[in-house]
């Protein structure tokens, strides 16, 4: 057991504090590393170090589920780092994107590969491309992107069908998407996200739709708590939706729903993120984006939730250090997973249009999945997906930390950033401090304080000095500071310790728990410093 506990402490203590570009810098290089130039920079799903020799795997849903992600990782990389990375791999896997829209529909289709076949059209698959489409938009500007947006936007319409206040669509969409039949529910988020950008009144009707049809519990989907059986990473997708949902329309009674779907979720996690499905990087982004819909809706107190998981699981999902991979603990042998392989004999030893070369130091800077306490390492268990969900999670971080409205500046979250307004230096979870400094005078400057700081005690300094402030809703204002002057604002890192349960599943059966882990937790602030 003492073997087991260090293990543990190892990689949980922490100490270090976050800085989002720096991060992001890691996981742009291994959306850069999983490109492959021989197929016109197709990516990867994902690396295997699990095995010896470790290797890059090339899958059937390379081509239309695992290409958006890391069409739209290259944009936030793009946007947080200020660096343009590998304009050939952006250029390249833009023009892939493009080339799968084959129909008549408006949707993308899988195309046959040399290691795979033509799989039926996926919901899950437009989703992820209409994200990416979003998310390339927004960089670039380019109005024939929202051709295809437009068309994509007018398929779904066309294939949905009303009924009442719900959209429906076919039966054969839920049982072929390959994410399960909440899969469908992915589609929410990101029509809703194209009408508020766009303003199409299609994207509102069929996202809303969708939203109340999976919502109603008369359709099987959610019983009036949580009740979901499904794959958890699918469902909190529909959840992201159904918060959209209620921040953009504000209707109180989608608004309700949301949020008690939402709430279910989340205690199924455990406070420092770790979730049923083993995949947090990205179930951790939906909940993420759950939570920032609820705080556009008028509730603050997510941001908590927010904070605690992007500090904690999310950031430990990338792999850093290359010495976590045993050689000698990794098999010699293939290592045979449902749905990873397929197409392959199972004593097919080295597959001939995976990549082997340097996969170790090419993988740092990706995402893996996890299980509450580490880790996870099994086929292509380091996957696009993660990885591109983790930077999704560091832009809300980055969006957040620093910016302005029409009042002056504001910062809901305090991780180490830097950006035309200025910086900020966190030194969590060492001590309760961070120091901001400004590029220009601000008139204003609001800071929200932390949930676990007695508000009695938080404090902004200049020189060692106090600085007048005043506290307002839950955050600290002060007014008129300084370019270029050093800023401390400061808190106490309350110390307590938690009992963490998590539910454990195995594929395929996501309905019943193989197991219950019970996890011990010691905290600084928001930060699990011990496991």
């Amino acid at each position: 057991m003492k073997e087991k506990r260090e293990r543990l402490s190892d990689w949980m203590q922490w100490s270090d504090p976050i800085d989002v570009r720096r991060r992001s810098a890691l996981a742009m290089r291994n959306v850069f590393e999983m490109a492959d130039p021989r197929f016109n920079h197709v990516t990867y799903i994902g690396a295997s170090l699990s095995e010896n020799p470790p290797h890059f795997v090339h899958h059937r849903l390379g081509w239309t589920e695992a290409l958006p992600y890391s069409v739209v990782g290259a944009v936030i990389g793009r946007k947080i780092t200020q660096e343009v990375g590998d304009e050939k791999v952006v250029a390249g896997q833009r023009s892939l994107l493009l080339s799968h829209f084959t129909g008549m529909d408006g949707f993308v289709h899988s195309p046959a590969s040399p290691w795979s076949a033509p799989y039926p059209m996926d919901i899950w698959e437009q989703a992820r491309t209409l994200y990416a489409l979003i998310y390339w938009f927004g960089e670039t500007g380019e109005e024939r992107l929202l051709d295809y947006a437009e068309a994509m936007v007018d398929g779904l319409f066309k294939l949905s069908v009303p009924r009442g206040s719900e959209r429906v669509f076919p039966a054969n969409s839920f049982a072929r998407c390959s994410m399960g039949p909440y899969g469908v529910g992915a589609i929410i988020d990101p029509l809703l996200w194209y009408y508020q950008m766009s303003g199409n009144h299609k994207a509102l009707m069929v996202g809303i739709g969708t939203a109340e049809f999976f919502m109603d519990p008369a359709n099987g989907f959610f019983d009036e708590q949580w009740g979901a059986k499904g794959f958890f990473r699918s469902v909190v997708a529909c959840l992201n939706g159904f918060s959209k949902a209620a921040a953009v329309t504000g209707d109180p009674r989608i608004l309700s729903r949301a949020k008690c779907l939402h709430d279910a979720a989340v205690s199924r996690c455990t406070a420092y993120g770790s979730t049923p499905c083993g995949e947090p990087a990205c179930s951790d982004f939906e909940l993420n984006g759950s939570a920032l819909s609820l705080v556009q809706a008028g509730y603050p107190e997510y941001w908590d939730q927010i904070d605690r998981f992007i500090r904690n699981q999310t950031a430990r999902s990338q792999f850093i250090d290359p010495n976590e991979y045993d050689s000698e603990k990794a098999s010699k042998k293939r290592v045979n997973l449902y749905n990873i392989y397929d197409g392959y004999p199972d004593d097919l030893q080295v597959l001939p249009f995976d990549d082997y070369r340097d996969v170790v130091n090419r993988s740092v800077g990706g995402a893996m999945w996890c299980s509450p306490s580490g880790h996870s390492f099994f086929p292509a268990s380091l996957m696009i997906c993660c990885t591109s969900h983790v930077l999704r999670s560091f832009e809300i971080a980055w969006d957040h930390s620093l910016y302005e409205t029409n009042t002056g500046l504001v910062s809901d979250l305090q991780f180490s950033v830097d950006n035309a307004l200025g910086t900020i230096v966190s030194h969590e979870p060492k001590e309760g401090r961070a120091v901001f400094t400004f590029a220009k005078d601000t008139e204003s400057l609001r800071i929200r304080i932390p949930s676990f700081a007695d508000v009695g005690k938080v404090a902004l300094s200049k020189n060692g000095e106090s600085v007048p402030t005043r506290i307002e809703r839950g955050y600290l204002v002060a007014d008129r500071l300084s370019k270029g002057c050093a800023y401390d604002f400061t808190f106490p890192l309350a110390e307590r310790e938690s009992v963490e349960w998590q539910q454990l599943f195995e594929f395929p059966d996501y309905d019943h728990p193989a197991a219950t882990g019970e996890y011990r937790v010691q905290w600084r602030g928001n930060s699990c410093v011990l496991l």
